[in-house]
């Protein structure tokens, strides 16, 4: 009960603070709006790595004319220029010897063609899109080649392995993400920044406890460890809360597709926030000035966010990108964003979880020994 009431006081001390918490709020959402209404139409195909391609690897069995076989080898061996898709693909003597390949996971689509002309696709587990994508790409090539016999078919047939049923697409086209990667890059990493200004809680409130009122708040009968876990709480619920409303404004005004994945978003948003704050404790506990402890939160930040490659994607940062945290917690957002769900999710939260320990750790070592100190 204590410690509610420690946490619902530091929430309305922060709240009442108007124009920090605008600054907080207001500031990086300007700055998300001008960053994506300056950059948001840059093409980025530049951004399209091999790792970020659709990679389909087709095993095909065909009964047709020879004149068809090398038709559509042909054809599907141009696919790749296009670079969007990688597609790789092996013809097999015997229906057994695709199938084989399908059965140990070396192919994600088997594609069989009777003698008719006529195709099935068979997909393997969560290999949906990669189907509707080969489908498509064959229908592309019935339709360039004018083959009477596949263009008049009134669809392919695609049946996903281990179903009880078949499914029917009715795929057009190559499918293509219609979001722009670099609004996305701009959005989430100002989001990350939006967080990370709330360190700057943590700081203010190693120096709240330190100063008169702080002092006099410590000599209830209520344990220091208490009091600092409680503010500790509060900043990390104001930070999240931060994220959450410039998720919520850019998911209105862009549709960056956030709420593809809400529980992995919320995931992120708690542990950055945790993360966030952790950090500005652990600079108040270490630097004993507060204005300068303040400015190092700061540069703490803008060397976090910018060495993400973020905010400016096609800008090269060579391998310090790698090193950054923030940059798998981008990449997990943008995966949310595009994908439907973080692909490095574990990395990203381990990261968050790794340094926030470390910087409570370190938090509490200091504080302890400055207690002792003064005592």
């Amino acid at each position: 009960m204590k410690l509610y009431y420690i946490i619902n006081n530091s929430l309305k001390r922060k709240i009442k603070d108007y124009k920090s918490l605008g600054i907080m709020i207001v500031f990086p959402t300007i700055l998300t709006f001008i960053f994506i209404m300056v950059f948001g139409n840059i093409d980025t195909r530049f951004k399209i790595s091999q790792e970020e391609k659709l990679t389909i690897e087709a095993a095909f069995y065909s009964q047709g004319e020879a004149a068809f076989n090398e038709k559509l080898g042909a054809f599907l061996s141009t696919i790749n220029k296009e670079g969007q898709i990688n597609l790789t693909y092996q013809f097999f003597n015997s229906r057994e010897e695709a199938q084989e390949e399908l059965d140990q996971k070396k192919a994600d689509v088997l594609a069989i063609i009777n003698k008719g002309e006529e195709t099935v696709l068979y997909g393997g587990d969560n290999n949906t899109k990669k189907a509707e994508t080969l489908k498509a790409i064959l229908q592309s090539f019935s339709e360039h080649t004018a083959l009477a016999k596949l263009a008049e078919n009134n669809g392919l047939q695609i049946t996903t392995e281990k179903h009880q049923y078949d499914k029917h697409y009715s795929v057009k086209t190559i499918p293509q993400s219609d979001k722009n990667f670099y609004v996305i890059s701009i959005a989430v990493t100002m989001i990350s920044f939006a967080v990370l200004m709330a360190g700057s809680y943590g700081t203010s409130q190693v120096y709240y406890i330190r100063r008169a009122v702080g002092k006099r708040v410590q000599s209830a009968p209520i344990s220091q460890n208490t009091i600092y876990f409680g503010e500790y709480i509060s900043g990390v619920i104001m930070a999240f809360m931060q994220g959450s409303i410039l998720v919520l404004i850019c998911d209105m005004f862009f549709d960056i597709g956030f709420k593809n994945n809400v529980l992995q978003m919320i995931g992120i948003l708690t542990l950055l926030s945790m993360m966030s704050v952790a950090i500005g404790i652990c600079i108040g506990a270490l630097i004993k000035n507060e204005k300068v402890s303040g400015g190092m939160v700061s540069i703490v930040i803008m060397i976090l966010c910018f060495t993400s490659g973020g905010f400016n994607p096609n800008m090269d940062l060579g391998k310090i990108v790698t090193f950054s945290p923030i940059t798998a917690v981008n990449n997990a957002m943008i995966d949310i964003c595009m994908k439907h769900g973080a692909q490095n999710l574990i990395q990203a939260l381990g990261i968050l979880l790794g340094i926030t320990f470390i910087c409570l750790a370190t938090s509490v070592i200091s504080i302890n020994r400055n207690t002792r100190e003064v005592n």
